[in-house]
């Protein structure tokens, strides 16, 4: 047989071939009785590439053997795959079709599960209007309550974050409970007063918390404002050791002028610092000296003073 001959021959086959399994695949369409479409496409698709084997066309390159063969059976069975997806879908939706008649709730419970929660209320309303009334309340309250605990966070927030604002927002809301947080505001500015007042000087955090405290009841009161302000400053500024040397330096110097033989003085190596005030500080200590006469004399000493912005002011040393 003349090789040209063979040629045509072997293309013939393939043609044949692909065209029965594409054949095959359109029965079993017809058969489950499913749209024929893909299988349309699939006999149109093997006849394209079967005809390409055997003369290429204008609009078609010519594509090896191997790979027109795998293109071809490829479609087929894609068809084949879709073919019975759709069966299934098919036998699932006649089977819920079934249960629907029989057991409507078992049913409704499997649409709940498997469907768009649209489609299972069309359902339930549709077999059920009753439950689907009490489903559409049930739906409603748990709307409104998650709106009012949205609500009740958001003014929660307010109250905690920004206290005046939840104040103007309550006397317009609720004026009973506006009056109602307002007496207690007052009652708790009476009695963190009461407690400043008992509360040294010298106690410079606890003052400055208190005065925060009724800062936040009254933000509007200059004096609260004032002393907070004093308080935090001393917090930062006011340290008891740095200021202690700062003065024990400062008398040191005041009390070696006052001594009859400077040169013979002996300070003490420590001294004691007290807070007097808030930022007001004692320092004490002693030193040994010569007097006129060549006596060795102990001399005890005491600074005050009030450390400030603008340097210590009210400087009192004294001696004994």
């Amino acid at each position: 047989m003349p090789a040209m001959t063979q040629g045509y021959v072997r293309h013939l086959i393939l043609l044949v071939g692909v065209v029965g399994l594409a054949t095959l695949s359109f029965a079993g369409y017809l058969h489950e009785e499913t749209n024929p479409a893909w299988a349309v496409i699939t006999i149109l698709m093997a006849a394209l590439f079967g005809l390409s084997c055997v003369r290429p066309l204008p609009f078609l390159p010519r594509l090896p053997r191997t790979m027109t063969i795998i293109l071809c059976f490829l479609g087929a069975f894609i068809s084949l795959g879709m073919s019975q997806s759709e069966v299934e879908n098919r036998l699932e939706w006649e089977a819920l079709q079934a249960l629907k008649q029989s057991n409507p709730t078992a049913y409704l419970a499997r649409m709940k599960k498997t469907w768009s929660d649209s489609y299972y209320l069309q359902q339930l309303q549709s077999l059920q209007p009753a439950a689907y009334a009490e489903e559409m309340e049930r739906r409603r309250a748990a709307e409104e309550q998650r709106l009012a605990d949205a609500k009740a966070r958001e003014i929660a927030d307010l109250r905690a974050t920004q206290p005046e604002k939840y104040l103007e927002f309550l006397k317009t809301s609720d004026p009973q409970q506006y009056r109602e947080v307002m007496a207690e505001r007052g009652e708790r500015i009476q009695k963190l007063l009461t407690t400043v007042r008992s509360v040294p000087a010298s106690e410079v955090s606890r003052n400055a918390l208190i005065y925060k405290d009724l800062l936040s009841l009254d933000p509007d009161n200059q004096a609260f404002r004032d002393k907070y302000n004093y308080y935090s400053w001393a917090e930062e500024n006011c340290d008891e050791t740095r200021h202690g040397v700062n003065l024990y330096s400062a008398a040191k110097q005041g009390i070696k002028s006052s001594l009859k033989a400077p040169r013979t003085a002996k300070f003490a190596w420590s001294h004691d610092v007290v807070r007097t005030g808030a930022c007001s500080f004692r320092v004490t200590s002693f030193v040994d000296a010569q007097n006129g006469f060549g006596a060795l004399i102990r001399t005890h000493y005491a600074i005050e003073a009030e450390w400030t912005p603008q340097g210590y002011k009210n400087m009192d040393l004294k001696s004994w």
